[in-house]
């Protein structure tokens, strides 16, 4: 994948980053917190990848940690499954 992906209405750039979660699904009385990997990201989105599946609707309290620097933001599960492959991918 690469800068401008079809389908997405705002490009999407690789960027693999630190995740950390923190999230009180419903229906879960505990918090759930965990950590992950950005695949890639965009004006719009995100696609991480977490070791806890995580239902569509699902809010998200997320931190992504940079090289110098950390962001912190709400964020909310649109979309569950695995990302498509680039064809010239084996």
């Amino acid at each position: 994948m690469s800068a401008g992906d079809k389908g997405h209405r705002s490009p999407r750039y690789q960027m693999a980053l630190t995740v950390n979660y923190r999230t009180s699904p419903k229906g879960a009385s505990p918090t759930m917190e965990g950590t992950g990997r950005t695949r890639n990201l965009s004006d719009t989105g995100g696609c991480l990848e977490l070791a806890e599946p995580l239902a569509s609707g699902t809010p998200l309290a997320l931190t992504i940690q940079g090289e110098d620097d950390r962001v912190a933001l709400e964020a909310e599960v649109v979309w569950v499954g695995h990302p498509r492959r680039d064809r010239k991918s084996v």
